[in-house]
């Protein structure tokens, strides 16, 4: 049976992270001007990422101003993001520039999630009927495996493919470090040198069993009969979510719904 063929090439782009590049070019000038510098910066990028992957659609995600995540309230063995403070030019910014995603662009603001999540949830969405590139500098985005990403970094563009086993293996990496970014401790520790990274790093193909397995035994080593409480944690705050419902607790899942499922049913924008 052929397949159906594509719409067409759909850009899914996660906000976020353009919002550094325009406003870090003008943190000495919080005024009005600076405002106006920073917003045509980003339009500008926006439309050579576009033309760079010849994209004949987009749609994009931004985390509203001032929202928390649904990490922040279920973290307790450290502040989720606690180790990044703000400096005023963020402060500046980030509401005058992610308001402009919405009316400029029509990119969708989420709330109780964040913006690379909305953007694989929309890649696992759309991807039977689109050729797709995830557009975002965002590390997490790997653990999907089997896509391409479109980094655009301020000093060069690059476009990244991914293989299936590498995002397997890069999700319990990153159960095993942690991650410094988020502030997330993985097994307290435990670094790129660890034994266990080492045969992670090895492993050809390798089941979710013989992976959660090695992890499993890491934290077991570190944490004795409690290991169970800090793998659930940081798997629940490493996790990039695939779906409005995911397989979190019951609790979440009407608020993830709700924040996400309704964007999707939007129209995509055609270049």
């Amino acid at each position: 049976m052929d397949k159906k063929p594509k719409k067409g090439k759909l850009a899914i782009i996660d906000a976020d992270g353009l919002l550094f590049y325009a406003g870090w070019a003008y943190r000495e000038q919080l005024t009005r001007v600076g405002e106006m510098a920073a917003k045509e910066r980003v339009d500008k990028l926006i439309k050579r990422i576009l033309d760079k992957i010849n994209a004949t659609h987009y749609i994009g995600f931004y985390g509203k101003p001032g929202s928390k995540t649904f990490r922040h309230n279920w973290v307790t063995l450290r502040p989720y993001k606690g180790n990044r403070h703000e400096e005023p030019w963020q402060t500046f910014f980030k509401p005058r520039i992610k308001n402009h995603f919405g009316e400029k662009w029509g990119f969708h603001g989420v709330e109780n999630i964040e913006a690379d999540d909305a953007v694989v949830i929309a890649f696992h969405h759309f991807k039977d009927e689109w050729d797709i590139i995830m557009v975002g500098e965002d590390k997490d985005a790997q653990q999907i495996g089997e896509h391409t990403q479109f980094n655009p970094n301020s000093s060069h563009f690059k476009i990244i493919q991914h293989t299936q086993e590498e995002g397997r293996k890069f999700f319990w990496y990153q159960m095993l470090v942690g991650d410094n970014t988020d502030n997330i401790p993985g097994v307290e520790g435990v670094g790129k040198a660890n034994i266990a990274v080492k045969t992670l790093n090895e492993l050809v193909n390798p089941s979710e069993e013989e992976m959660y397995e090695l992890v499993r035994h890491e934290y077991l080593k570190k944490y004795g009969k409690e290991y169970l409480y800090y793998m659930l944690e940081n798997y629940i705050l490493l996790k990039m979510l695939t779906k409005p419902k995911f397989d979190y607790p019951q609790i979440i899942e009407p608020i993830l719904y709700k924040t996400i499922a309704g964007n999707l049913n939007k129209k995509i924008l055609k270049i």
